[in-house]
């Protein structure tokens, strides 16, 4: 699958799954903001950007950057004039993981990429490890935006 139609992919996944829960959504026209898609709960308006991967080695990847214009890439910054929260879809399993982009810019400072497990490290590592399963649920991101504001 093409990059672009595993990102559409990806988005539809994301918005259908948040329209199933009772959040009202809309949608950027285009493909050139840091904004994929705005989330609308108790009258507050969420930016979102949505990623899809695969998953490597039982681990997926959340990248904290976009490509621009002729293979530019720009990272996201943690501002809360662009963006409230990533939404990262994982194409072999068809699960959702939602991070508020505060906690996903604080727990990896000057990285570039978010790393989530699926399965435990072979090496036993339990600390510093965060697994996909804990952020399937876009209320994580709630809290984190209602204790920012």
């Amino acid at each position: 699958m093409h990059t672009k139609d595993a990102g559409t992919v990806g988005e539809l996944a994301v918005i259908l799954q948040l329209k199933q829960t009772g959040y009202s959504v809309f949608t950027e026209v285009g493909d050139n903001s840091s904004i994929d898609l705005i989330v609308v709960s108790d009258g507050k308006l969420l930016r979102g950007q949505v990623k899809s991967c695969k998953l490597v080695n039982g681990s997926a990847t959340l990248p904290l950057r976009k490509a621009g214009p002729n293979g530019y890439l720009r990272k996201y910054i943690d501002d809360p004039d662009t963006i409230d929260f990533f939404a990262l879809y994982v194409h072999d399993m068809g699960q959702i993981a939602y991070i508020s982009a505060r906690e996903a810019f604080e727990s990896c400072p000057g990285s570039t990429r978010l790393t989530f497990r699926v399965e435990p490290a072979k090496n036993k590592q339990e600390r510093g490890v965060r697994y996909l399963k804990d952020y399937a649920n876009f209320e994580g991101v709630l809290r984190d935006y209602e204790q920012r504001t």
